[in-house]
């Protein structure tokens, strides 16, 4: 602890530091600048008093006691001055995220901007918000590669899900919806998430008797489907793994 240090510290850091080092400070103490350095200046008189002792004990043990308890004080003094910054409990922002827990479970969160959410509960005959939730075929987010979807009824004091997904190896994303006498509003869509197939391999064997092998598939790079683009986004250093093993992927 430094003089320099003391001299950031705020009048009740000042004042606890000094009832810690059993120094009297009057409690309607005005604390003008006089006041500051001299409390200060007792503080620093303290530390070096404790440090003198340390050193005349000549024991090692307690001297690494005294430091540990150096380090324990500056961080106890930062967590002091160290302002709180509370999280929010939305952010006044319509979106919705989606993230994979497992192959068959995913999780949704999302916040929705007040004037919209007013907006639409002000509707005729508003009926509620609900997830709408789409597998795909593939990686492309368009009609034509839905395979199908399912809702879930959701209040608008909810703002996260934990959703069930029909089968693994697919690809998923989520809605957030509102429905009225008027129709569905599409407020957000989240981001396309790809579940793993998540099966054991029935030849165990073999799948560990090739460590190259192995390192490929347990990459995520070829997930057994072989369809003809996997070739096309696996390195070309990969590629030479995979035709030394005799792999056939793609062709």
């Amino acid at each position: 602890m430094t003089r320099e240090r003391l001299l950031t510290l705020s009048k009740e850091t000042l004042v606890a530091l000094a009832r810690r080092e059993g120094l009297y400070v009057e409690d309607d103490l005005d604390f003008d600048e006089d006041d500051r350095e001299e409390i200060i200046d007792q503080i620093m008189d303290a530390l070096e008093e404790d440090r003198s002792e340390r050193i005349a004990g000549n024991n090692s043990a307690m001297q690494a006691k005294g430091r540990k308890y150096d380090i324990l004080l500056d961080e106890e003094i930062v967590s002091q001055e160290t302002e709180e910054y509370l999280l929010p409990d939305h952010y006044n922002e319509t979106r919705i995220v989606l993230l994979l827990r497992d192959p068959l479970w995913a999780y949704a969160y999302w916040d929705i901007q007040d004037v919209r959410l007013k907006s639409l509960c002000d509707e005729p005959y508003y009926e509620g918000l609900f997830l709408r939730v789409y597998e795909f075929s593939s990686a492309i987010p368009s009609k034509d590669h839905v395979i199908d979807y399912f809702d879930i009824p959701v209040k608008e004091e909810d703002d996260n899900w934990y959703i069930s997904l029909p089968k693994p190896g697919g690809f998923f994303c989520v809605d957030l919806r509102g429905k009225s006498l008027h129709g569905e509003t599409l407020l957000c869509r989240s981001n396309m998430i790809k579940s793993p197939l998540g099966y054991i391999a029935e030849n165990q064997e073999d799948f560990f008797s090739h460590p190259d092998q192995m390192k490929v598939l347990l990459s995520g790079l070829w997930d057994f489907e072989g369809r003809e683009d996997e070739r096309e986004r696996i390195p070309q250093r990969v590629l030479q793994i995979l035709d030394y093993q005799d792999l056939s992927i793609g062709n």
